[in-house]
């Protein structure tokens, strides 16, 4: 049995994850580039399994080395070598093909598997959307929609590092989807011709009771499946907008119960974790018609301060903002959630783990114990823009490997 990791990301730091990889192409006899992205996202049992058969490195001259865009900085054959020699002995079940132990639904609606992007940059277009579903992912939680310009700043992203060079900690300083309703409305459509079984979760943001309620509406008549209330972004330039809603449950409510009268929809009000208890802001949004709470944003924070001009990153034109953090320190405080009787309140309402930790297992990990607390099947999970490559699979293939219980069914 494989308990620890033995091969790590910092292994193949200088791998590129390329799309249409190289490496690949020049192979022949396995796919190196989709072995080398499971371990990347520090799945390297199922990167083991993915091994047609005996080591195809064996008298092997690596053409994939010469092929790949950084040769030389990237160990493919010795990495290889590793995972079948050292890893794959070790593992105790062959890689499931059967997905339909993943299927699920939330709040009424079929999904094929608990995973769907969240409502981020990485689920802003029909082509991103698209690329997603084709990749496996469940459906999308669309960025948020709105009736007012949004105007970006450049750059809006930052991150922190560890000392191997993985991304440990992000910000960013994003707001809401800068096209147009309109121009939202018809990615809807031309999605659910495409795609008719993925899920469309239409985030939404209003600035009264009747931009709510009409987005709300808008958003049915445009085939979405359910509608999330977008309570909690920490970015917005403008006050009364976002967190600033999630902080005040009396706001909370009121547009949740204008949403409710625009819609028929499954409803999910998306909180603030910038509070010191979501519990009131929960119990406002169950009262005022939600079917279920999303949890959570990103945090606010300020990270990256430059010690000589003290503007943290990132920084635009010598200024900058607070942002939203995410990434591997973010975890769901499963006891005290579980011990505080939030599930025993809201009996009938589904959790969502919009977690914005960073991908891989420790995500997986952290989407377990969040099960476990609410004592539910995991619904769905996120990604973050540092990674927006990853397939579902990466996730979906060490969830098959679990009994129907842990699975959700």
């Amino acid at each position: 049995m494989l308990i620890e990791r033995m091969i790590r990301r910092s292994d193949m730091i200088r791998c590129a994850l390329c799309a249409d990889a190289p490496c690949t192409a020049a192979c022949g006899r396995c796919d190196p580039a989709g072995i080398l992205r499971s371990v990347w996202f520090d799945n390297e049992k199922v990167a083991a399994l993915r091994f047609p058969g005996a080591n195809p490195c064996v008298n092997c001259d690596a053409p994939c080395e010469r092929a790949c865009v950084r040769e030389g900085e990237v160990p493919i054959r010795t990495m290889l070598t590793r995972l079948h020699d050292e890893v794959r002995p070790l593992l105790e079940e062959a890689l499931p093909k059967d997905e339909k132990l993943l299927r699920t639904e939330l709040c009424g609606v079929p999904l094929e598997n608990p995973f769907l992007l969240s409502s981020s940059v990485v689920a802003s277009t029909y082509d991103m959307c698209a690329r997603a579903f084709e990749a496996g992912w469940a459906g999308a939680a669309f960025k948020t929609i709105c009736a007012f310009d949004i105007r970006e700043a450049s750059p809006r992203f930052s991150a922190i590092t560890g000392d191997n060079g993985s991304i440990v900690g992000f910000k960013n300083i994003e707001q809401l989807s800068d096209h147009s309703v309109a121009e939202n409305m018809e990615i809807f459509r031309r999605l659910k011709e495409t795609y008719p079984t993925k899920f469309i979760l239409a985030s939404i943001m209003g600035r009264n009771v009747a931009e709510w309620e009409e987005l709300a509406r808008l958003c049915e008549e445009n085939r979405a499946d359910a509608i999330e209330l977008n309570f909690s972004c920490p970015n917005m330039a403008d006050g009364g907008l976002g967190s600033d809603i999630g902080q005040v449950p009396e706001l909370v409510e009121r547009f949740t119960a204008a949403a409710r009268r625009g819609t028929k929809l499954p409803i999910l009000a998306k909180l603030t974790p910038n509070v010191a208890s979501m519990i009131p802001a929960a119990q406002a949004a169950k009262r005022g018609g939600a079917d279920g709470i999303a949890a959570i944003n990103t945090i606010k924070s300020v990270i990256g301060v430059n010690p000589h001009t003290y503007v943290s990153a990132p920084a635009v034109h010598g200024r900058s903002a607070v942002g939203g953090y995410s990434g591997g320190a973010v975890r769901f405080r499963c006891g005290s959630l579980r011990n505080s009787g939030k599930r025993r309140t809201f009996p009938a309402c589904m959790f969502p783990a919009w977690a914005g930790s960073r991908p891989g297992w420790t995500r997986w990990n952290s989407f377990c114990s969040a099960r476990g607390a609410f004592r539910s099947r995991p619904r769905s999970c996120s990604t973050d823009t540092a990674s927006s490559t990853i397939s579902s699979r990466d996730f979906c293939t060490i969830s098959k490997k679990r009994d129907s219980k842990t699975c959700g069914r």
